[in-house]
């Protein structure tokens, strides 16, 4: 997973370079990151972290699995198994190809950066970078800082859509729908938000911030930050009334 991913990223940023010059890798990394698999990160998530809870539901396989180590124990298994399997490739995804544009493409393909096209000395050039989309705030600490930081958040977000999708699998009637519900949800939220005139607060841009001015931290977490709160809570109920699930029977 985490080399499709890459392959993906990269081929889809690369097709759309056609002789463009960016003020630096960060512009670069923007590219490669708005590919046309930013709007399926739920779905990237829910096939990572869901697949293995929906084919159990389906199978049957919970039922005898109940049995043997309990319903509250079972359900948190599953949870926690599909996040932490969500958030690996994607965070692996996202900072190979952050390590590939920050630290290969100066190397490999110079002629892509090039800030004086801009009217940039290189001087102005860090501070820009750090103010210009949010999350670049942590370029203060090195592109090391940016990549790893910028990828965990990514990690973190598609945790929180695979773990969305793997509740509704369990408290749905139709666990193919739940499968599929998060798509909605994150299109939903980020369609709203552009509705609002504050794409924002979608999201989309919430998780790929590129192209819009820059938010404070906290505000640009806050969109994933106010889902993650309610997967949580729904998390939470759905442990705590596990042995009531119908698709654990």
């Amino acid at each position: 997973m985490p080399i499709l991913l890459v392959g993906a990223q990269l081929g889809f940023g690369a097709m759309k370079l056609d002789g463009a010059v960016f003020r630096d890798e960060l512009d670069l990394f923007g590219q490669a990151m708005m590919s046309p698999l930013a709007p399926l990160l739920p779905m990237i998530a829910v096939l990572s972290g869901s697949r293995s809870l929906l084919a159990s539901v389906r199978s049957r396989f919970v039922f005898s699995a109940r049995t043997r180590v309990g319903p509250r124990a079972l359900v948190n298994a599953f949870l926690t198994s599909g996040a932490a399997t969500a958030f690996v490739p994607v965070f692996i995804g996202t900072a190979v190809v952050g390590g590939l544009v920050f630290f290969g493409a100066p190397a490999i393909v110079p002629e892509l950066i090039d800030p004086s096209v801009y009217g940039i000395t290189p001087d102005e050039l860090a501070r820009d970078a750090a103010e210009r989309v949010s999350l670049s705030q942590l370029l203060a600490g090195g592109a090391l800082s940016y990549v790893l930081g910028y990828s965990l958040w990514v990690g973190v977000a598609s945790a929180v859509f695979a773990t969305m999708g793997n509740v509704l699998i369990l408290v749905l009637p139709s666990p193919l729908l739940g499968f599929f519900l998060p798509f909605g949800v994150y299109l939903a939220h980020s369609v709203a938000a552009g509705l609002l005139d504050r794409p924002e607060w979608g999201a989309l841009f919430a998780v790929y911030p590129f192209g819009l001015v820059q938010q404070p931290i906290g505000a640009a977490l806050a969109p994933i930050g106010i889902i993650a709160l309610f997967v949580g809570g729904a998390w939470l109920a759905t442990s705590l009334r596990a042995s009531h699930l119908v698709s654990l029977r």
